[in-house]
């Protein structure tokens, strides 16, 4: 019993074989009438929205599995198709014919198949090395040219990042204005390890960095960050490193006294 349909009462079928003798448009050839339209949307609407128990489809997988069995054949677009060879023939997926494999294998020449994973065969890399001769493939990523490189340096160096101060950076700034000192933030370094540092006082040239522990590897400190502190002293630059733990209870008059120490 094909899904979706329910079997029609012995009731419902002598009915419906009345209707039918005195209906003269009946097509001569079509005994069953479960095909008539009428009967079919009156079937669709009984049954709409119907689903099957798990024990119906196993019943249903059994009775199909026991018409392979006998013998029974299949037929798809006229080509006979072996039961023996193909058990699961027409349960297991879309099965095509031969025509339309052959017209599939012709549309496929050369490329390759998504089921075979992501490792392509020897010959599509070939093709793919020509295609790209002189290019990075995309499969490892873009790679900008140098004049690329430097517009988009450029670009970032414009950008304020982040967008928000975290609480540290708010607390050192408040301090800087209760002191009276002019101050930016986050200023573009141009150094070769070029940065925006956290804040910049340029009547003292003095340069604050506020690390988070976690970010900045408390208490070792990152090793662009030791890099960037001997570029900046190299262009004349006084650089003062604070920890989150230190800034979290540091006073007005402690952090007075350290931006003294290095002016």
């Amino acid at each position: 019993m094909p899904t979706g349909v329910k079997k029609l009462s012995k009731e419902w079928r002598e009915n419906i074989a009345k209707a039918m003798k005195s209906n003269t448009n009946c097509p001569k050839g079509d005994k069953n009438p479960a095909k008539r339209p009428e009967v079919r949307k009156k079937i669709g609407d009984k049954n709409r929205g119907r689903v099957h128990t798990k024990e119906q489809n196993e019943q249903f997988s059994k009775m199909l599995k026991q018409k392979y069995k006998k013998g029974l054949t299949v037929w798809n677009d006229g080509i006979k198709v072996d039961i023996e060879k193909y058990p699961n023939y027409g349960m297991n997926g879309k099965h095509h014919s031969e025509k339309t494999k052959r017209k599939l294998k012709l549309v496929n020449i050369g490329r390759v198949s998504p089921m075979k994973g992501k490792h392509p065969t020897e010959e599509a890399r070939r093709k793919m090395s020509v295609a790209h001769k002189g290019q990075v493939p995309w499969i490892k990523g873009k790679h900008h040219s140098q004049e690329t490189r430097k517009k988009i340096k450029k670009a970032r160096a414009k950008q304020v990042l982040p967008i928000k101060d975290t609480s540290i950076e708010v607390k050192i700034q408040t301090f800087l204005k209760e002191l009276g000192y002019e101050f930016f933030t986050h200023q573009y370094t141009n150094i070769i390890h070029a940065y925006q540092c956290d804040i910049l006082i340029p009547a003292k040239n003095i340069v604050i960095e506020v690390d988070g522990n976690y970010w900045h590897n408390y208490p070792i400190g990152k090793d662009i960050d030791h890099v960037r502190t001997k570029e900046l002293i190299a262009k004349g630059f006084k650089v003062l490193r604070l920890w989150e733990v230190e800034i979290n209870e540091m006073t007005i008059k402690a952090f007075q006294d350290r931006v003294r120490g290095i002016a």
